[in-house]
């Protein structure tokens, strides 16, 4: 399996803009005070730890690891009301960022870290 990306693997350009329309969403959120702190490491390390078929996402030939932390307020269900403080919590995640097997880049989390058990 590669370590690096290829024009095989990954889609040539990265957009701001959902490559589809999402029809139903199955949950609504609002992240605020987000840190994003990320550090290089060694490709074939981080893909030691990724599940068969999945391949480590790599710029500037390094995997990258990040530290992200916030706020995630109002979560719910659409149609319905937030509810109070089971609603706003903070989150903390520990990801990387991987090609599936299809060739769509994502995240995948090594740590996600919830209060609420529910929205995990």
């Amino acid at each position: 399996m590669p370590l690096m990306n290829d024009a095989r693997s990954v889609p040539e350009a990265v957009s701001p803009v959902s490559p589809r329309r999402i029809a139903r969403p199955v949950m609504l959120q609002g992240w605020y005070d987000l840190t994003a702190l990320h550090w290089p490491y060694e490709a074939a390390d981080v893909q030691a730890r990724l599940p068969e078929g999945f391949v480590v996402d790599t710029f500037e030939e390094s995997a990258w690891i990040g530290l992200i932390a916030f706020d995630m307020q109002r979560v719910r269900v659409p149609g319905m009301a937030a509810r109070g403080r089971t609603s706003t919590f903070p989150e903390t995640n520990v990801r990387t960022y991987i090609v599936d097997p299809r060739g769509r880049r994502g995240v995948w989390f090594l740590s996600l870290d919830v209060p609420r058990l529910v929205p995990v």
